[in-house]
């Protein structure tokens, strides 16, 4: 049993710790949005999805150019939107920031 157990956390953490390539997006097909909204948990909307935003483009091109029906990919496409869309948010260019042009904080 200890070894069985062994076994499945190392196989389990080989998985996780794997990135993903482009020929991978079948096991992410049909995956639920257990997390729609992103507020539960980290991760995203499906733990299963990887968050890097250059291994979710390869998947969601990948996806399109092998005519996959995009309902199968949906919770692939909703990952990648939603990791775009933080990190543009995230990378915005200091230049056009006008800190003194916003309210300050209230007292605590």
């Amino acid at each position: 049993m200890a070894t069985l157990t062994l076994l499945c956390a190392l196989l389990g953490s080989t998985l996780v710790t794997t990135p993903a390539q482009a020929a991978d997006y079948h096991r992410y097909l049909d995956l639920p949005l257990t997390n729609r909204f992103a507020d539960k948990h980290g991760g995203g909307v499906n733990r299963a999805l990887p968050t890097d935003l250059r291994t979710l483009r390869k998947l969601v091109d990948a996806a399109r150019a092998g005519g996959t029906d995009p309902h199968r990919y949906a919770a692939l496409l909703f990952q990648y939107r939603l990791v775009q869309a933080t990190t543009e948010a995230a990378s915005t260019s200091p230049v056009g920031i006008r800190p003194r042009d916003s309210t300050p904080p209230g007292p605590p």
